[in-house]
């Protein structure tokens, strides 16, 4: 027969059970302690993980934002060349656009364009001649680029420079009276009046109501 253990009495089978009992409760509470300590760890791995979402989601709206003001501002800038009503605003902001990389074609045309404009009104004639025939080397058929070359080549005094180029607008806008009524003036400054008198007929047939021709 057993023999009791020291400060213990009666059969053993009295104090086994609760023995038991505190041990499963021993048990339960180091299996809820690893449960909570790896609750913990996954909650801050995904609090970590929203930290690092909220960071890429403020980058990219940060993205968005700056991309927007980008194009505002390069929309102002062309608003600017093409319609500013300060030579030095227009001539700023055309250059501005010229310095753009990856600059299609038909907007670097437009820029020279209104370059060739500002500098005009600058009377800058020969910079705003050059403008121009960068305009007219990318789209030889536009008539205003040709148009407006040819009043600054008058103005520096080119006068068959100019002819030509009015000559050239008048094939492209046969229905245009006021590149033959430049034609006349410059012919009629030229002292080739008969010339001149066929430039205004023609304008005057195109256009009756035009006043210019009549002068």
């Amino acid at each position: 027969m057993p023999v009791p253990e020291p400060g213990r009495s009666g059969s053993r089978f009295l104090y086994a059970p609760f023995d038991a009992a505190a041990a499963r409760i021993d048990a339960n509470e180091r299996v809820l302690e690893e449960r909570w300590i790896a609750l913990t760890f996954r909650l801050e791995q995904i609090e970590a993980g929203l930290q690092r979402l909220e960071k890429r989601l403020w980058v990219a709206v940060f993205a968005v934002i700056s991309a927007i003001l980008a194009q505002a501002a390069l929309a102002d800038t062309r608003a600017d060349c093409l319609e500013a009503t300060d030579a030095d605003q227009r001539r700023a902001a055309c250059q501005s656009i010229l310095a753009e990389d990856g600059l299609s074609d038909a907007d670097r045309a437009t820029a020279q364009y209104n370059l060739g404009n500002a500098l005009a009104l600058k009377d800058e004639f020969a910079a705003a001649a050059e403008a121009y025939s960068k305009a007219i080397k990318i789209n030889p058929a536009n008539a205003d680029y040709l148009f407006n070359r040819a009043d600054v080549l008058a103005r520096m005094g080119d006068t068959q420079g100019a002819l030509a180029d009015l000559q050239e607008v008048t094939l492209l806008s046969p229905r245009d009276s006021e590149p033959l009524n430049n034609m006349g003036y410059l012919y009629a400054q030229a002292g080739d009046m008969d010339r001149a008198y066929r430039m205004f007929t023609r304008a005057i047939e195109l256009e009756p109501d035009n006043p210019n021709p009549h002068f």
